[in-house]
């Protein structure tokens, strides 16, 4: 059944807007995680929004130093994520507070507080309208180059996916004129 709006602006206006949102609340429905995927939006011209996608960009990790790229990339990407209050339900997750990796051991460092972080977010209560019980982190801590390379392509992938469990189009974020 459709909605019903006056001939006027304003009547008009409000049964769009409702008709979109009722339209990604079913979307979102039972399976997906977030309301919207994580995105930044250029607001020069508000007639023309453009929005970016917050997404990984690093290739998987072969070596130490494309390990330390994609930890970074993975955090600047989470944290974006985590405070993210469009996508989420009601609550964010915490930022990452440790500092980029710059070597080996701060890489190492960084991926399991990655681990961790990311974990807790997917079945925080109250974050996501769907909990994530998918695309959990199983390996074990990193320890060396070896098992940093093998945690941190994990973290990658299940980021990936979890990110992008979402209605396809952006959510309305009214905001002060």
């Amino acid at each position: 059944m459709p909605i019903e709006a006056r001939k006027d602006d304003r009547s008009m206006i409000h049964a769009l807007f409702e008709a979109y949102r009722l339209k990604q609340e079913e979307e979102t429905g039972t399976t997906l995680f977030h309301a919207e995927k994580t995105s930044t939006a250029d607001r020069t011209d508000f007639m023309k929004p453009t929005r970016t996608l917050v997404v990984v960009t690093a290739a998987t990790a072969t070596d130490d130093a494309t390990a330390i790229v994609l930890a970074n990339d993975i955090k600047a990407t989470v944290d974006k994520h985590f405070g993210d209050d469009q996508a989420h339900d009601a609550a964010t997750s915490a930022a990452i507070t440790i500092a980029d990796a710059t070597d080996l051991a701060t890489a190492i460092t960084l991926a399991n507080d990655l681990k961790a972080k990311y974990n807790t977010h997917r079945t925080a209560s109250t974050v996501h309208h769907n909990n994530d019980t998918t695309n959990d982190v199983t390996n074990a801590n990193a320890t060396d180059s070896a098992t940093l390379q093998t945690l941190i392509n994990e973290i990658r992938g299940d980021v990936i996916a979890h990110m992008a469990s979402a209605p396809s189009g952006p959510q309305v974020k009214l905001v002060d004129a």
